[in-house]
This record gives C-alpha cells, structure tokens and sequence, in this order.
C-alpha cells in the first residue's frame, strides 16, 4: 500500500499542472471582460407611444402628435432627441420638437418631425402608427440591479 502512494506522490511534485493553470488564466480573463462589459456597456431604453398620429404642415416635414404613458424618464425628454416613427414594416427616423408639460388623459403628448425630406414622403395625414423614443442609455449592471430592486419591493 504504501508503495503506491509514494508513486502519487512522485507523480504529483513531477506534475506542473500547466493545463489547469492556463484553463483558470483563460476563465480569469473571460470573467473579467464579462464584468468589464456588464458594468461599462450602455444598453439604450426605449418608450414605446400608445399611440401615433400624422398631422401635416404646408412646406414642412409632417408633424406627428405621439401619447405616452407618463414615467420619470419620459419627463426629461428635450427637443432634438432621437426616436423613430414606425408604420407597419418601415421604420423612420424623428426627433422630438416639443413636449407638453401637463398630462392630457393620464398621458403625455409629445410632438416629433421627420428626419426625411418631407418630398420623398407620401405620408398621408392622419396615418396612425408609433413611435419608439430613446429616453436613456444604462449599463446592464443598472438594468440588473432594477429588476432586483423591484422584485424585493
């Protein structure tokens, strides 16, 4: 018996155990960009409006008159944020050109143009669609660290 343990032994001081300390280098390295990206990247949110309506003006880009539901996010939007007005497959690019300030039905009334040349639109007014707003850009750390907060709430 214990002439096989004294050939364990051996066999372990003459083992370097190269590959298993390369695999914990390798996992080391991957965790690390994993932590680096779960705290640095920025995921960006988007407010999706209830509702969506063309409304034209003579010579101008169309307008379109969105309701969204009211969040704290959506009341720090300003004028010239992106967002993008979709109408069944196509989506087009917008910003936001006014907000209004008081809640109409329990929701806010944003305003937005098209970034388009409003000739190469053949947007009929009154068209209903909607519009998807960037209201922030969070890390998916906040993200996590949010669902968490809410569910132990």
């Amino acid at each position: 018996m214990p002439v096989a343990f004294s050939r364990s032994l051996r066999s372990l001081e003459v083992d370097n155990f190269r590959r298993s300390r390369i695999s914990v280098y390798i996992v080391v390295v991957v965790m690390g960009l994993w932590l680096a990206w779960f705290g640095l990247a920025q995921v960006t949110l988007y407010a999706t409006s209830a509702s969506a309506v063309i409304l034209h003006q003579p010579s101008l880009s169309p307008l379109i008159r969105a309701t969204f539901l009211p969040t704290p996010s959506l009341m720090r939007v300003q004028p010239g944020q992106a967002a993008y007005f979709i109408v069944g497959d196509d989506s087009l690019p917008a910003f936001v050109t006014a907000k209004s300030d008081h809640l109409t039905d329990g929701q806010i009334e944003i305003e937005f143009a098209l970034q388009a040349d409003p000739a190469s639109l053949a947007l009929p007014s009154g068209l209903s669609g909607v519009v998807k707003l960037a209201v922030e850009q969070v890390s998916p750390a906040e993200l996590a660290f949010r669902a968490m907060r809410q569910t132990l709430k």
